[in-house]
């Protein structure tokens, strides 16, 4: 079982499941709904409509990436590495 998203498997008593990331930014911003997820949603996308809250937990995501090693990254892979690194506790 693989799930992206911290709690997937906490009972909610209303649930939408949705797999495609515009489809949720519709619904999030329509339906004045949430995810838990990252926090990283980008303002330049979704202006101030879509915010991050942190929550009170003590789980912990870990976000990575996976790449073939006989393929180089895009200058985009490169550039979203380098911004994902920001978010590591121990990043200078």
């Amino acid at each position: 079982y693989y799930s992206e998203e911290l709690f997937s498997t906490v009972f909610s008593e209303k649930e939408i499941r949705i797999s495609d990331r515009g489809a949720i930014v519709n619904f999030m911003v329509g339906l004045d709904a949430y995810t838990i997820s990252s926090g990283i949603f980008p303002s330049f996308l979704h202006g101030n409509k879509i915010v991050s809250i942190p929550l009170e937990h003590d789980e912990d995501m870990t976000i990575g990436y996976v790449i073939n090693d006989r393929q180089e990254l895009s200058m985009l892979g490169k550039i979203y590495i380098e911004l994902l690194l920001k978010y590591r506790p121990d990043y200078r």
